[in-house]
């Protein structure tokens, strides 16, 4: 387990994360990996609310769209990609206040985390959250830790102390093979049409009688 809580630190030093120029990373986003059909989201107050908080970084600011906790402050949100990605940092924005996320666990690769395994299965990391409503600090994600996984899993042990938790963006950045990925596809897809390959014509042999 990498615990990043000492680099998650680093967007605050000298501009306590409001310089937008200073925390983010020249990595894409991965926005367009994720299969946002499929996130699955465990403690939800608002069914299918969980979808609104991937959006672009550029509408990360909108705090009108965001998901809620339920019973309590703990969350579940299980992130399925299109492609193999590469990992390289997570954005959490939310409530200023006591509402916002403040430790999240990482799981890759598995599609069995709840809340009765997720203190007792291992993260692969961990991050310290500080308050952020606009969504301008960036923790970053050792690739050696998130290369070349399908689905990441992030699981919110708490807050600042309110009753409910409140996420209004999750913005991922990393790289993805999407590209080849879907070329090799289309490849397979040509190589496999009848039509493109006309049939072989098998030589006859004719005998005279």
């Amino acid at each position: 387990t990498w615990d990043t809580s000492e680099m998650s630190h680093q967007c605050n030093a000298g501009h306590g994360c409001h310089d937008l120029e200073s925390c983010e990373t020249s990595f894409d986003s991965l926005l367009s990996s994720i299969d946002v059909d499929k996130v699955r989201f465990l403690n939800e107050s608002v069914p299918q609310a969980i979808k609104g908080v991937f959006r672009p970084f550029a509408d990360r600011f909108n705090t009108l769209k965001f998901v809620a906790s339920d019973v309590d402050e703990q969350l579940i949100i299980h992130i399925p990609f299109t492609a193999n990605v590469c990992l390289r940092s997570l954005t959490v924005a939310g409530p200023n206040g006591e509402g916002h996320p403040r430790h999240v666990r990482a799981y890759t690769n598995r599609n069995d985390i709840d809340f009765d395994n997720a203190n007792q299965i291992n993260p692969v990391c961990e991050w310290d959250l500080h308050p952020d409503a606009s969504g301008v600090c960036e923790y970053p994600a050792r690739p050696a830790l998130f290369q070349g996984i399908h689905s990441l899993t992030l699981f919110v042990r708490d807050n600042y102390g309110a009753e409910s938790t409140q996420i209004s963006f999750i913005g991922l950045k990393g790289t993805s093979t999407k590209v080849v990925r879907d070329t090799i596809i289309r490849i397979a897809e040509v190589a496999s049409r009848p039509e493109d390959h006309p049939a072989a014509i098998t030589p006859q042999s004719h005998m005279l009688l």
